[in-house]
């Protein structure tokens, strides 16, 4: 990749481990090194002026961007950047970094920082999906995700990591309730009771080394819907088991069903929605899925299963 372009670096103070300026400052160092001319956007900020400061940056020639922090952060950046087709740097500065991990990106700032420099990189295109002309990319849920997220706190993230989820997640498990759920999928509807709705786009949970379905892909054109109905202790034990034995498929209470083009999910009474680890918002909530949308470099030499 060559040097002496402009590069622009969305940088987010509060995820997980953007403890006071160091890695901002190790990062503008290493682009300054090499070459690069770059400026440093805070996320979040009001979207408006997130996009006056994208458009007059772009207008520079942008090589690539870089986006310092969670999941939440990536999906800031990809939103700005889908108009104009700019490749990806993930940085994995947040609590999970799940994206990172489904794409064998390096965890370590230093060794992520030379998918700038180094020659042994490829663009890797995904898909995504907006909600309320915003894109996204891993995952929408209604119910026991999206409580922890509204229950945990940034502070709480900075202090102990996963664990701060982990807490809130025993939280709801103690007061699992069922909730009337109706979904539309590409003009098919039907109603469940349910304690989750998640919508994703990878493979990967939150917990290490449970997964989704072995046919969920980040990169195949269509999203995958999971409803469970988790009414017990002993549902979520039963549940666990069947992700981690990679057999939802067998488990009554796991509907699963894959999505091309659009999905509406609403509930008798408004609740939370989270999306790629930040509320966005609350039911109803409808969702566009967006084919090979988004260019992440990745390592070249990782094998990926397509």
């Amino acid at each position: 990749m060559s040097a002496g372009r402009t590069v622009v670096l969305f940088y987010n103070p509060e995820s997980g481990q953007c403890t006071g300026d160091h890695p901002r400052l190790e990062i503008e160092q290493f682009l300054t090194e090499h070459g690069f001319r770059s400026q440093t956007i805070l996320v979040p900020q009001p979207k408006k002026q997130l996009r006056k400061l994208v458009s007059e940056t772009a207008g520079e020639g942008l090589s690539f961007a870089m986006a310092a922090g969670g999941d939440g952060t990536v999906s800031i950046a990809a939103d700005l950047l889908m108009p104009y087709g700019v490749p990806l740097i993930i940085l994995p500065l947040g609590t999970g970094n799940l994206l990172a991990k489904e794409l064998k990106i390096p965890l370590k700032l230093e060794n992520a920082l030379t998918l700038a420099t180094n020659a042994h990189y490829k663009v890797f295109t995904l898909d995504t999906f907006s909600y309320n002309d915003q894109f996204y990319i891993m995952n929408l849920s209604v119910g026991v995700s999206s409580q922890i997220m509204q229950k945990t706190h940034s502070d709480e993230k900075k202090r102990f990591g996963f664990f701060a989820y982990f807490r809130h997640f025993l939280e709801q498990v103690l007061g699992l309730e069922l909730k009337r759920v109706h979904v539309e999928i590409d003009g098919y509807r039907d109603s469940f009771m349910a304690t989750e709705v998640m919508l994703t786009n990878s493979r990967l949970l939150a917990i290490n080394p449970l997964e989704w379905a072995e046919d969920v892909f980040i990169d195949d054109g269509v999203l995958d819907l999971f409803i469970v109905r988790a009414a017990n202790i002993s549902d979520i034990l039963g549940f666990v088991l069947s992700v981690f034995t990679k057999r939802t498929w067998q488990n009554p209470i796991v509907h699963h069903f894959k999505i091309r083009e659009r999905c509406r999910i609403e509930t008798s009474q408004p609740l939370a929605v989270q999306a790629d680890g930040d509320l966005v918002g609350k039911t109803p909530v409808e969702v566009l899925i967006h084919p090979q949308s988004l260019k992440i470099l990745v390592p070249s030499n990782e094998k990926r299963k397509n």
